[in-house]
């Protein structure tokens, strides 16, 4: 697949990946035509942040990090403990800062739940300044809508069965799978998700 989408006729497609969790982000390839480099980044991509080589992440001004007080930074229960949106920003800086003049996209695949109040608006501010379009994939929809942990009972977010009652009706909130979506629009990118 990586062979595939590298050697595009008539296109110069590189990959660069990065990969963070909680206030880490981490470089794991440069810019590369190479499959053997890309899947190796990939497969790094299981393994914890080595603290020695990160790109150093910060939350916006006005903005607060939630996790301070949390055991390893998670808050919830669900999703991943990364700074999502400074971790956008500041790949997004990073590529813009690389000497190619080369036309780039970010796609940026998470769950859409942040320790933070950084918003996708922030991130798309970025984003726009370096003229780089957003993809945002969002990931587990499916299994987040057959077992819903934030359920609201007021009728908003998306209407799911309840799995211990299938007469009840519970509305899963998907306002953080809907803000991550919405970099894309924001940016000039396209939303994707797992199946709904």
């Amino acid at each position: 697949m990586s062979g595939e989408l590298l050697n595009q006729p008539g296109a110069d497609v590189r990959v660069s990946v990065y990969h963070f969790d909680y206030n880490h982000l981490e470089h794991l390839c440069r810019s590369t035509k190479d499959p053997q480099e890309l899947l190796s980044a990939f497969c790094n991509l299981l393994r914890p942040i080595s603290s020695s080589d990160t790109i150093p992440l910060a939350v916006p001004p006005n903005r607060k990090d939630f996790s301070s007080d949390e055991p390893n930074g998670r808050v919830g229960f669900t999703g991943t403990s990364g700074w999502l949106y400074e971790s956008a920003i500041a790949t997004l800086k990073d590529a813009a800062a690389a000497p190619e003049n080369d036309m780039r996209m970010l796609a940026v695949f998470s769950e859409g739940y942040a320790p933070t109040s950084t918003t996708a608006q922030d991130a798309s501010d970025q984003a726009i300044a370096v003229g780089i379009p957003v993809f945002p994939v969002v990931l587990d929809w499916d299994l987040y809508l057959q077992f819903p942990l934030g359920n609201m009972t007021l009728g908003n977010g998306v209407e799911v069965q309840d799995p211990k009652d299938p007469s009840r009706k519970l509305y899963a909130d998907v306002r953080r799978q809907r803000m991550l979506e919405s970099l894309g629009e924001l940016t000039g990118g396209t939303a994707f998700s797992t199946p709904k």
